[in-house]
């Protein structure tokens, strides 16, 4: 599971700043510095682009090359994504991802969620 693609940059998968370090979790939150650096459940105020959302269910394989795939024609900010990782290190089927705009957002939730990547269906919502 150390395949290119997962986890997030700088600090890892879990360095945000919102989740706490409690529980196992690394000091520092559980996001990364990616689309996320806010930390899980944190504001997407600074995040690059218009909207940050969350993708759920993913295949576990899942890379960020299959999410710009998916979302292409959508406008995702590639540096923006950002795989979530488990407490085990392992790819949870979850990410997170911004695009250039709040439309663009919005069309990629309403015209892509729970349609198939892999043999998975995909939910959309808000970060």
């Amino acid at each position: 599971y150390g395949a290119p693609g997962y986890g997030a940059s700088a600090g890892g998968a879990y360095g945000g700043s919102s989740y706490g370090g409690a529980g196992g979790y690394p000091q520092g939150g559980y996001g990364g510095a990616g689309a996320a650096s806010a930390g899980y459940g944190g504001s997407s105020s600074s995040m690059p682009g218009g909207l940050t959302i969350r993708a759920r269910g993913l295949p576990y394989r899942c890379s960020r090359e299959d999410l710009l795939e998916f979302f292409r024609g959508y406008n995702p900010v590639p540096e923006s994504i950002s795989l979530v990782m488990g407490p085990d290190g392992r790819p949870s089927g979850e990410a997170f991802i911004s695009f250039l705009s709040e439309n663009d957002a919005s069309r990629a939730m309403r015209d892509l969620n729970r349609k198939y990547l892999g043999e998975r269906y995909v939910t959309l919502s808000s970060a």
